[in-house]
């Protein structure tokens, strides 16, 4: 095989603007599947949909190369994703950028793989990592009576500054919107996703809105959605008003997560869904959820990603990376460098990620 076997294929501006628009696509209809799967009170069938509609996608997957750095060493992944399917593996990593194909020798192995053929991979001796796991718990148990010593100074802050949520109205559905949308550019900047315009009106039927106010003006926004039949209290979306840093400094964030917690209490859902996050146990985002007594899931409608390493260096990143990786019969067990531990199980209403 010569150097010019390895070069990928050169796309064409309409082709890249057709890409991006089947992406969006995809983008629109996995959330609207991920919607109709939380208020449902059968999700087995739509998991069962989304998985079926999942083939044709993986069927042509885009192969780039990235590279890390961990202290001295330099490590390179050859990926087969769709989309950045791998970001949640590589979250909180300081230097990441693209490689060239033909570059040095490739480290790590990523390649997108249907959930329903996990079990076949991880026999195969790989690891089945998911994109994102969901953080739930029994809503009567968080935030939990010992709470720890940030989490009571952030809440002893917002209250100094006067954040108080009310019910949200008709009017305030526009600058919610807008409220998530900076706070999701300030999250992940040009990589920001926004639910497009059928999904908020869904929001809007099965939602109920909170506004967080400081006296004077609006400064952030919850919704909490009924799922599961109204077993469950999704926490769909927050926003922080143009997402403010000083807003965060005063406590904004942790009134969102009380205003949404109260919400979940008052409709009598018995557990509480804060929502996605990545698979780094060591993503701060994580380690703010755990604060409030929530614990990681699996996600039935996450992605599912085969990695193995390929040489020593590839092993001892992935051996310092804390993953939750997906086992026998799709549990969800934390792999780190110190030891192997399961997460809390307790009812879900969804199927298993297998």
């Amino acid at each position: 095989m010569t150097a010019a076997d390895n070069r990928e294929p050169q796309h064409g501006p309409a082709t890249v603007r057709l890409g991006s628009l089947l992406a969006r696509g995809v983008s629109a209809l996995d959330f609207w599947i991920l919607f109709s799967a939380r208020v449902s009170r059968r999700p087995a069938l739509w998991i069962a949909l989304h998985r079926l509609l999942a083939v044709p996608v993986l069927l042509r997957l885009r192969s780039h190369r990235l590279e890390l750095e961990r202290g001295r060493e330099q490590v390179r992944l050859r990926c087969r994703t769709r989309s950045r399917q791998v970001a949640g593996l590589l979250a909180g990593e300081d230097t990441i950028r693209a490689a060239d194909a033909g570059a040095g020798v490739d480290d790590i192995e990523v390649t997108q793989v249907h959930p329903w053929t996990a079990w076949w991979w991880r026999r195969r001796g790989w690891l089945t990592v998911p994109a994102f796991v969901r953080y739930r718990a029994a809503t009567a148990s968080i935030p939990p009576s010992r709470r720890s010593k940030s989490l009571r100074g952030n809440l002893a802050r917002a209250r100094r500054n006067g954040l108080r949520p009310r019910a949200g109205g008709e009017r305030d559905w526009g600058p919610a919107r807008e409220m998530a949308g900076a706070w999701a550019r300030a999250r992940f900047g040009s990589e920001a996703w926004m639910p497009p315009a059928h999904a908020w009106r869904r929001m809007r039927r099965h939602g109920r809105l909170i506004v967080i106010g400081d006296g004077v003006r609006d400064v952030g926004m919850a919704i909490v959605v009924r799922a599961a039949g109204g077993r469950e209290a999704w926490f769909a979306s927050m926003g922080i008003r143009a997402s403010d840093r000083a807003l965060l400094h005063a406590g904004v964030s942790t009134a969102i997560y009380a205003a949404a917690l109260k919400e979940a209490k008052r409709c009598g859902a018995p557990v509480f869904d804060s929502g996605r996050c990545s698979v780094r146990a060591d993503d701060p985002i994580a380690a703010y959820k755990r604060r409030w007594g929530v614990r990681a899931s699996a996600d039935p409608l996450s992605p599912v990603c085969a990695v193995r390493p390929l040489t020593s260096a590839g092993e001892r990143a992935l051996a310092a990376m804390p993953l939750w990786v997906l086992g026998p019969g799709g549990r969800l067990v934390l792999r780190s460098a110190r030891a192997a531990v399961a997460a809390s199980q307790f009812p879900v209403s969804a199927a298993s990620t297998a």
